[in-house]
């Protein structure tokens, strides 16, 4: 099972996700995360907060999982992007989709939440 809880880093919302997708998982279950979740981020842009972290904490285990899992993000990261925003990753593990399949080069990957906020604080910096 998923949690996901979230906090603010100054104005960043962080997305805590933890878990454990060692088993099988349901592709009805992920296409209704995966709307839950562009849905949040489409209240998120109506609330004017683009900038989001996701701070994964996830057993895989099957790469089947990953896969969707990463769809998920994928969804999401469309969404804010479509509105100006942006979405980072930090992850204990590098997440690596495989070359030129879905989501390749399309996050930025942290070792923790603080460089995730610093990147979109150097980016604030760098477009002035």
């Amino acid at each position: 099972m998923m949690e996901i809880g979230e906090r603010y880093e100054q104005d960043i919302l962080v997305l805590d996700i933890s878990g454990d997708l060692t088993g099988n998982v349901d592709e009805s279950d992920v296409r209704t995360l995966g709307v839950s979740f562009s849905n949040r981020c489409r209240d998120l842009i109506n609330q004017d907060r683009l900038r989001v972290i996701a701070d994964i904490n996830i057993d895989f285990r099957h790469e089947a999982n990953y896969w969707r899992f990463l769809m998920v993000f994928i969804a999401g990261l469309k969404v804010l992007r479509e509105a100006g925003g942006d979405m980072k990753l930090v992850t204990r593990y590098e997440i690596r989709p495989r070359p030129g399949g879905p989501g390749y080069h399309l996050f930025a990957q942290f070792a923790t939440v603080d460089d995730a906020v610093r990147s979109f604080e150097d980016t604030k910096t760098s477009s002035h």
